[in-house]
């Protein structure tokens, strides 16, 4: 990366990790802008698992162990159920405080994965993923994974024009 100038925050890139531990030591090795990926709330990090710690995701979603993040990373990449929760009949439950916890950390967020197909929308968006990237926005989301770069873009420019 250092040969093609990416040596700073202000590069065109992002080191992103569902581990812990590899991103702790990056964050001594770069000062590229570097993202702690979050899968479910129950799971595990894989380093978590190897050495034997008990933390979960869920765990790492906690003010304190998001400022802990904040002390290695600019950034969470959380599975987009973690910020609105969806029961087991697929309705929308209210969203979690994840978004302004991770704000208050000084982490930016960017959850994942966005999709246009009907099986991965919940039927609260009416089969519109705009809905759901709006809602998301309005949740205060920094930036979003999106498998439809061109529907994030539609979404966007309904927000901010």
């Amino acid at each position: 990366m250092a040969d093609n100038g990416y040596t700073d925050a202000n590069a065109p890139v992002f080191i992103q990790s569902f581990e812990v531990q590899n991103l702790k030591d990056l964050s001594k090795l770069t000062k590229v802008r570097l993202v702690q990926l979050m899968e479910d709330s129950k799971l595990k990090p894989y380093d978590f698992v190897v050495a034997g710690d008990r933390r979960s995701y869920g765990d790492l979603m906690t003010p304190a162990e998001l400022a802990a993040i904040a002390t290695y990373a600019g950034g969470i990449g959380p599975f987009k159920r973690s910020i609105v929760p969806q029961g087991a009949n697929g309705a929308l439950l209210p969203p979690t405080s994840l978004v302004a916890d991770a704000h208050k950390a000084g982490l930016v967020v960017h959850p994942y994965t966005f999709r246009d197909e009907p099986e991965f929308l919940a039927p609260d968006y009416g089969l519109d993923p705009v809905k759901e990237y709006l809602q998301f926005f309005r949740l205060g989301v920094d930036g979003v994974f999106s498998d439809f770069g061109d529907t994030a873009v539609r979404a966007k420019r309904l927000m901010w024009p």
